[in-house]
């Protein structure tokens, strides 16, 4: 028996043609949809990913920043505060000669004012003389300033406006520790060798009498006790 198809279905009724397919059944449209929403999402979350990326960018290099800048301040203060290891000429201890040295410099100074003090103390007259030969002579000698008044105007005829100029030769001034004199017998401590620093010099002397001038140099002896500087000025 030979096989013979259904027939075809009848259209549906009030349709002169086939039905149209929806929108929203075609693939080509709904691709179009999917894209567009694709596209809302995907283009804020870039913008965020991106300005994320600025942010962190900055804040990593201001982070970076603050860092080297710490480590510069703190190797600044280190470099400031730190002791200094190099060695200094001061903590170096002078040596013997140079104290010796420094010593007899000073010394000189002091003899050097000794004598133009003397020089300058008659220009006061008898009695100014007299009370600074008192007060510079060696420590111990019984001489008072009235003793030395005395002398200058009964043993020497000096009055008031007479006086002595001296002049000490710097370059003479030297050390001379195994002086031989000793105290004379008739003063305190008779028979010691005196105290300090003492000093042999040439002196240039110019006395100035009655109007009459007269010039000596002599070679004579000055000690230094402590910080001060002494004649030795004899008187019996």
């Amino acid at each position: 028996m030979a096989y013979t198809p259904p027939p075809t279905p009848p259209s549906p009724t009030g349709s002169g043609v086939p039905a149209a397919t929806r929108w929203y059944r075609k693939p080509g449209p709904v691709f179009l949809v999917v894209l567009m929403v694709a596209c809302a999402i995907a283009i804020p979350v870039m913008f965020v990913l991106l300005g994320s990326d600025d942010g962190g960018g900055a804040a990593g290099t201001s982070t970076a920043a603050e860092f080297t800048t710490m480590a510069e301040s703190t190797s600044v203060v280190t470099a400031t505060t730190a002791p200094d290891q190099s060695p200094s000429t001061t903590d170096v201890p002078p040596t013997p000669e140079e104290l010796a040295a420094a010593e007899f410099e000073a010394d000189v100074l002091l003899i050097q004012y000794l004598w133009q003090g003397y020089s300058a103390s008659w220009s006061g007259g008898l009695q100014t003389g007299a009370q600074y030969i008192a007060a510079h002579n060696y420590p111990g000698f019984p001489c008072s300033a009235g003793d030395w008044w005395a002398y200058y105007r009964d043993e020497l005829g000096w009055q008031d406006g007479d006086g002595e100029e001296v002049a000490v030769h710097a370059g003479t001034i030297e050390r001379q520790d195994d002086w031989d004199w000793v105290i004379p017998a008739s003063y305190p401590n008779a028979g010691e060798r005196p105290q300090g620093r003492i000093y042999t010099m040439t002196v240039d002397s110019t006395t100035r009498v009655a109007g009459a001038a007269e010039s000596h140099a002599w070679d004579i002896h000055a000690t230094v006790i402590g910080s001060s500087a002494y004649f030795f000025f004899e008187c019996e």
